[in-house]
């Protein structure tokens, strides 16, 4: 028998189901932060005709007129993989109770 209080079946489930959604959007983000990332990458080497994906970093299109955009998709993409990395940590300390 365990030592822990019943607190009635609802308590413990909702809890669960929220976190268990947590680790979810954090996997979205995982998915869709390189492919988001890529992309914008793409969108603006073809805008800019003088810029060689080749020769030149990425971080290269912060220096052409419209960098801005760059600059959000570092920070987009930055915030997406912490999140990612919070939510697989969470996940895995999760598996590691079970």
């Amino acid at each position: 028998m365990s030592n822990q209080p019943n607190l009635g079946a609802g308590v413990g489930t909702a809890h669960g189901l929220e976190r268990r959604s947590m680790i979810a959007a954090s996997a979205v983000a995982g998915i869709v932060g390189p492919i988001l990332f890529v992309l914008v990458v793409i969108v603006q080497s073809v805008l800019h005709p003088d810029y060689s994906q080749v020769r030149l970093p990425i971080s290269g299109l912060a220096a052409w007129p419209g960098g801005w955009l760059q600059s959000v998709n570092f920070i987009v993409f930055g915030l997406l993989m912490i999140s990612f990395a919070i939510g697989s940590t969470s996940g895995l300390a999760r598996a590691g109770q079970a």
